[in-house]
């Protein structure tokens, strides 16, 4: 199974999703479009991939509509035990971006560079594709590797998370270093894309994984604001 975590139509946009297959034998997969509460859009639709070949769908084809749908949500790509490749196409009319298909759901990402000025905007989603809720803990660090602010967010089961920075750090404004890393109760799926506020250029983001002990780091951090808040400024600079 492949996700994709960002998944938008309508208001200019109709993205494209590319697949191909690396193996000598046609493969036969389904894709079904979820919106942002989870709730298909339509029945999955099945594509069969000739061997060492590959096929292209946009969002008409995809969910058997006339025309192009609004959807704010995320794709899901199944195929029989065969390793596709692929990529989502995210044509906005005035800019490309690509959305990774990502195998595996993490439970920690780290999102290695962020933008957040009048120009230039920097978007986070997050897809939750279990039957119950995840807690998102997301952390903005600094450049020099300080925490400049930290929060929770509950994600409900089969749902996306789709905001940009300034929503969830409302101070953090003028922000062009440093990087942003989330820890979640249950593996997720995300992606961020950076853009510019005028639609001109957009560009996604792939989540790596942080070492373990930056995670535990963060969450020490968190613990010591919410139970001693004078403390912060000594655990701000604890070395990762």
């Amino acid at each position: 199974m492949r996700i994709a975590a960002h998944f938008t139509s309508g208001n200019g946009f109709d993205p494209v999703l590319v697949l191909t297959n690396p193996t000598a034998s046609p493969t036969t997969v389904t894709v079904t479009a979820f919106g942002e509460t989870g709730a298909a859009v339509s029945a999955g639709r099945s594509f069969t991939v000739p061997g060492n070949g590959s096929i292209s769908a946009d969002t008409s084809t995809i969910t058997r509509q006339p025309f192009v749908p609004t959807v704010n949500g995320w794709l899901r790509i199944e195929s029989q035990n065969v390793p596709l490749n692929g990529v989502l196409i995210l044509d906005g009319n005035r800019a490309l971006t690509s959305i990774p298909l990502q195998a595996t759901a993490v439970d920690r990402m780290l999102y290695s560079q962020i933008f957040q000025t009048s120009d230039i905007a920097t978007g986070l989603f997050v897809v939750n594709t279990w039957a119950i809720a995840a807690t998102l803990d997301i952390s903005l660090v600094r450049g020099d590797g300080t925490t400049s602010a930290q929060k929770s967010i509950d994600l409900p089961s089969y749902s996306k998370m789709s905001t940009v920075m300034r929503d969830v750090f409302p101070n953090a404004a003028d922000q062009t270093s440093g990087y942003v890393v989330i820890r979640s109760s249950l593996p997720v799926y995300g992606v961020g894309i950076l853009a510019a506020n005028s639609g001109a250029f957009s560009s996604s983001i792939a989540p790596s994984r942080p070492p373990l002990r930056l995670t535990r780091l963060l969450r020490y951090r968190k613990l010591q604001l919410s139970t001693h808040p004078h403390m912060f400024r000594r655990a701000r600079h604890l070395a990762f």
